[in-house]
């Protein structure tokens, strides 16, 4: 079941590199990613000494990674996964610690400036891997902290003695806390704390699915994680790019290609950072991709969220925004077709992945202003204003939107929200 490739270093991904994509891919999970179809499911579970956590892994892109960095200076070695494209997704480090995000709606967290903050040039997640051995240690670190600067996600750990929680900002903005209570835990894209708010779907199935199977599991197994993992892995545009199980009580990782859980590559972890740092890009652990795979990298170079990001990079936003009014031209419906609004999202979501916010913002407000009469359109404006700090345009946008559809409760909460607050500056 298992296959290994030669171990293959790297320079692209140095230290600081992998640090500073990590920092931006958690800081942009954000209202613009759950929208376009980003998911996540994470679960953990603790039986008879063993404890195992599995999480699937949805993005357009298969140029994925994993990358082993040995700890140093008093830190702790870490094994980071994610994308060459849009960088370091997860982690698991060598003391047993495990963290995943879960990407939620606009809720943000409140600084508290009379706390200690992380450091310029520290990232609090980052921070957390490196220092801390256990979820309670965790805790310690996040609640005696400024967590100014966590964005509109929640973030799972989990730690070899069984220890789970999940955490992030509550519809009042403040940290919220979920420990695990029982043998199991389970997080999708709402918030544990407050379902209903943010959510990405709530009620949702995904996590219908994880808990039903752990409360009907018989053993505890990597088999039968398995078989988890391919109940709710996700498929389409947004796939699941690749999945892992990590058996944190005898640090081994299982990492699963492109929704196909027959084939695992495993690692043992502190074997692997003995070696120091290296990387090995997952095609080089998978050399046979499935049909699914290959259908879908035949696809995705000619989707307009990928041509649109490829014009960016090349040459700015002005000329995206030209290319989204050509690619437009062939769509004709009066309130913006459906399939064309998910692709200008997703390519939201991907820029700011790589760190263009205000970009990415600009280019949606120039698409969205051809559509004042889609309340949909404008209610992602209006979010992408509320997740940049821009109060009035936001309460413009959703103003705008409870005129076209006056029963949205969740805009007419936000809105509340948002004009009980200090006007932009």
């Amino acid at each position: 079941m298992a296959c290994r490739a030669r171990v293959c270093y790297h320079d692209l991904f140095l230290e600081a590199r992998v640090k500073k994509r990590f920092i931006a891919v958690v800081f942009t999970l954000t209202i613009v990613a759950v929208q376009t179809g980003l998911t996540c499911t994470i679960f953990n579970a603790s039986r008879k000494g063993l404890v195992l956590v599995g999480n699937t892994e949805d993005m357009p892109s298969t140029d994925s990674f994993i990358y082993f960095m040995p700890g140093e200076k008093g830190k702790h070695g870490i094994v980071y996964v994610g994308f060459e494209r849009y960088g370091v997704q997860g982690a698991m480090s060598d003391q047993g610690l495990f963290l995943d995000f879960n990407a939620l709606n606009y809720p943000k967290m409140n600084p508290h400036p009379e706390k200690p903050g992380f450091g310029k040039d520290q990232w609090m997640f980052i921070v957390a891997m490196e220092t801390c051995a256990t979820v309670e240690d965790v805790i310690a670190l996040f609640t005696t902290h400024n967590l100014a600067g966590w964005g509109c996600f929640q973030v799972q750990f989990v730690d070899k003695t069984g220890a789970s929680v999940v955490m992030g900002p509550d519809k009042n903005g403040e940290l919220f806390v979920v420990r695990k209570a029982g043998e199991y835990q389970v997080s999708t894209n709402f918030s544990l704390a407050n379902p209903e708010f943010g959510a990405r779907s709530y009620p949702c199935p995904r996590y219908k699915i994880a808990n039903e199977m752990l409360q009907n599991m018989k053993e505890l197994s990597v088999d039968y994680y398995r078989s988890i993992l391919a109940a709710v892995h996700a498929e389409g545009e947004i796939p699941t790019a690749y999945a892992n199980i990590c058996d944190l009580t005898n640090g081994e990782f299982y990492l699963y290609n492109f929704h196909n859980f027959e084939e695992a590559a495993k690692f043992n972890v502190a074997e692997e950072l003995k070696k120091g740092k290296h990387f090995f890009k997952m095609a080089s652990l998978f050399p046979r991709k499935t049909n699914a795979q290959i259908r879908f990298e035949e696809t995705l170079e000619q989707t307009p969220a990928r041509i649109l990001e490829d014009v960016f990079n090349k040459q700015g936003t002005k000329a995206t925004i030209e290319k989204l009014a050509q690619i437009r031209s062939s769509y004709s419906p009066e309130n913006g077709d459906s399939q064309l609004s998910a692709q200008v999202s997703k390519l939201v979501l991907l820029m700011q992945i790589n760190g263009k916010l205000n970009e990415s913002l600009e280019i949606y407000a120039a698409y969205a202003r051809e559509y004042p009469n889609s309340a949909p359109i404008q209610k992602n404006l209006g979010d992408l204003y509320m997740k940049t700090g821009k109060r009035d345009e936001a309460i413009r946008c959703y103003e705008t939107v409870l005129k076209l559809s006056p029963d949205n409760a969740e805009v007419r909460s936000a809105l509340d929200t948002l004009r009980k607050s200090p006007a932009s500056k």
